[in-house]
């Protein structure tokens, strides 16, 4: 085996094993628990000057053991914001922004994930996005992200310059994430502790030489 597929098969291990830590982490939080720190964190979201300033947001239908985002969903359709979510449905694997007017149109769809039904699909172009919500297992301080190895997120990230706010409890930010050369990175963190200026400090690591 090449150094280089040797170094690849370590990375990935390495994925696999923070990814299960995290995961196996996240289920053991009490259900209540859960509950108060979601409404936290989404009114850390609501609170923020980005949101008020977007017009189009991009977030997810949480799934079981997520920070739960109904609420945040509901605001922004309160708001008379742009609300898209995830379709992943595309013929050609890519997921697609989609626009959702109330959250009675979702349905179970692939991968056990709320979204659209084929027939109510209104694709939004990534360009004329302006913050988009990235879930994850895990996160560093400087915005890396461990997904839950799909890819899915990765390849949408490229196609927008909008800003990337991943909502997350705290218990999911560790000192390093594994990183590849197709990862993609967040720009804000906001858990129900803090706020981390991602950007911040990737430039004072880069000030720094680090």
């Amino acid at each position: 085996m090449k150094a280089e597929q040797m170094d690849a098969a370590l990375i990935h291990a390495h994925k696999r094993k923070l990814r299960q830590e995290m995961l196996s982490w996240r289920r053991s939080i009490p259900a209540r628990v859960r509950e108060g720190w979601s409404r936290t964190i989404v009114q850390h979201v609501l609170s923020s000057m980005p949101y008020a300033k977007a017009h189009t947001i991009f977030a997810y239908a949480s799934m079981p053991g997520e920070v739960e985002l109904d609420e945040l969903l509901m605001a922004v359709l309160a708001d008379q914001k742009v609300l898209c979510i995830p379709d992943l449905t595309a013929e050609n694997g890519e997921m697609r922004a989609t626009r959702l007017h109330r959250l009675e149109d979702l349905v179970i769809g692939r991968f056990d994930i709320r979204s659209l039904p084929p027939d109510r699909l209104d694709v939004v172009p990534p360009a004329a996005i302006d913050i988009v919500f990235v879930p994850g297992a895990a996160f560093s301080p400087d915005g890396s992200r461990l997904g839950l190895g799909g890819g899915y997120y990765d390849r949408f990230l490229r196609k927008t310059g909008a800003l990337r706010v991943a909502c997350t409890f705290d218990g999911q930010i560790v000192d390093a994430v594994p990183m590849e050369a197709f990862d993609q990175c967040v720009d804000v963190i906001l858990t129900e502790k803090r706020t981390i200026d991602c950007r911040k400090i990737r430039k004072e690591s880069v000030l720094h030489g680090d």
